[in-house]
């Protein structure tokens, strides 16, 4: 299991840099103008500790199995079209961070307490995470930085 490391740093124009990385990889890098658009990991946690990808592909990723599911869009509903949307809503980092240049990345549930973050795409990687460290990270940071605490 990876241990990606998760760190907020202020800058001096007062923006906050999201920093989510892997001792092989950066996962992301955000630019935030303040950290209340952390909030949406605590608006989803429990989709995302709770909801596995309706349609994960076998040995794939959630990422990979999200663009799999695209590629073939036209053999699904438009009830599962839209419930994939949702899934990327509550699931994906881009849409966490709307109007920023984050790549398509993933983080959830993909079996019975086995976690993971995921990148589809040129150049695609997948790390088992413990859900929890995550959270706890995240909060840490938070309290770190001078805002009430996250849940």
């Amino acid at each position: 299991m990876s241990r990606p490391t998760i760190k907020i740093n202020s800058q001096e124009n007062e923006f906050y840099i999201l920093h989510i990385k892997n001792e092989d990889i950066t996962i992301s890098t955000i630019k935030l103008e303040n950290l209340d658009k952390l909030n949406w990991f605590n608006e989803n946690k429990r989709a995302i500790i709770d909801e596995i990808f309706p349609f994960m592909t076998t040995n794939k990723s959630i990422a990979e199995s999200v663009a799999n599911f695209y590629q073939y869009v036209e053999d699904h509903t438009d009830e599962e079209v839209d419930k994939v949307y949702e899934y990327r809503t509550t699931h994906g980092l881009r849409f966490a961070f709307r109007g920023q240049d984050v790549d398509d990345i993933y983080i959830g549930k993909i079996s019975a307490d086995v976690y993971e973050i995921s990148k589809a795409g040129d150049k695609p990687w997948s790390l088992k995470i413990d859900i929890n460290d995550i959270f706890r990270q995240l909060n840490s940071e938070i309290v770190r930085h001078g805002v009430c605490k996250y849940s």
